[in-house]
């Protein structure tokens, strides 16, 4: 769905109109599916997806987001989301510059690396303790739909995927590209 919605904002046909503001709009993500070894990933329904990079291969970025992950059997995202090497490279990305989102529990992922530490952030409703509970240095808000805290965007819900899209639109794009995409959305 995020890869789908960027590649909306893309698309040369989504930015045609009689308005010359909008006429003009020129924005082509690239988007990168990474992870730690670059392998593909068995989510949690046992479906499988490919990756086109290891976290290692990608240096400079504009945006990394981390998605939600499916909980454990308490309803909680699993113990550890990520390891050190991935730890080491969200923080890495963010002191680039790098905007820094997570939605749903891949906020927690965020936490781990460190980068959610003295933040405002959020996460869904039922995640909301845990968040607190497992990064007490975080101003985790109870059910905000989204945060942007210096770049540390964070949001929180079933489909808090694309409100965290849209805004790194945006961000990136500009809003009229963010309007024409949340049309298509």
């Amino acid at each position: 769905g995020i890869n789908d919605l960027l590649a909306l904002s893309g698309l040369n046909f989504v930015h045609k109109s009689e308005d010359k503001a909008l006429s003009n709009i020129e924005w082509k993500p690239r988007v990168i599916f990474a992870n730690h070894d670059g392998q593909p990933i068995t989510d949690g329904h046992g479906r499988i997806f490919e990756v086109d990079s290891d976290l290692a291969s990608v240096g400079q970025c504009d945006a990394v987001l981390v998605p939600g992950f499916i909980p454990n059997e308490q309803g909680h995202p699993p113990q550890q989301i990520i390891d050190s090497k991935t730890q080491s490279w969200l923080s890495t990305r963010y002191k680039q510059g790098t905007l820094m989102c997570g939605s749903c529990s891949g906020v927690f992922a965020l936490g781990e690396a460190g980068i959610l530490n003295n933040r405002r952030c959020t996460t869904t409703w039922w995640l909301h303790d845990e968040l607190k509970r497992r990064f007490p240095r975080t101003n985790a808000v109870w059910a905000s739909e989204l945060i942007d805290d210096n770049g540390i965007i964070t949001a929180g819900g079933p489909l808090s995927w694309v409100t965290i899209t849209l805004h790194i639109v945006k961000k990136l794009a500009g809003i009229e590209t963010a309007k024409i995409v949340a049309d298509f959305s």
